[in-house]
């Protein structure tokens, strides 16, 4: 299971007062939780999403998934260079055909300075 933690500065009550109520529950269920965050990055801000990503790869040693709003190849490739671990892309979901998602998955071999 993953316990999610929206990170948002717009409704704090999805920050600490959601986890803060269902970690007893958890714990009573005995269920094993993942710490997950889902950090909302907006555009049109002063930070782009890019320099969000190598920032929390610079401090967190987790695999760290990237996703929502891709919407073309070089927007994954960039988040990868960034320091994604894993790709989710709005477009490969609004449109499953197999020679999109190659090129999408080509732009991120590409892009990766590491290994998988």
């Amino acid at each position: 299971m993953l316990f999610l933690s929206v990170v948002s500065g717009r409704n704090p009550a999805y920050l600490f007062g959601q986890p803060v109520h269902a970690a007893p529950l958890i714990r009573r269920l005995g269920l094993e939780a993942n710490s997950t965050a889902y950090m909302l990055v907006e555009s049109g801000r002063a930070t782009t999403p890019e320099e969000v990503i190598a920032a929390i790869r610079e401090v967190g040693a987790r695999p760290l998934a990237v996703g929502g709003g891709l919407r073309t190849p070089d927007e994954v490739a960039r988040s990868v260079r960034a320091g994604a671990d894993l790709v989710v892309g709005t477009a490969v979901e609004q449109r499953p055909d197999a020679a999109y998602i190659t090129e999408f998955a080509a732009v991120v071999h590409e892009a990766v300075p590491r290994p998988l």
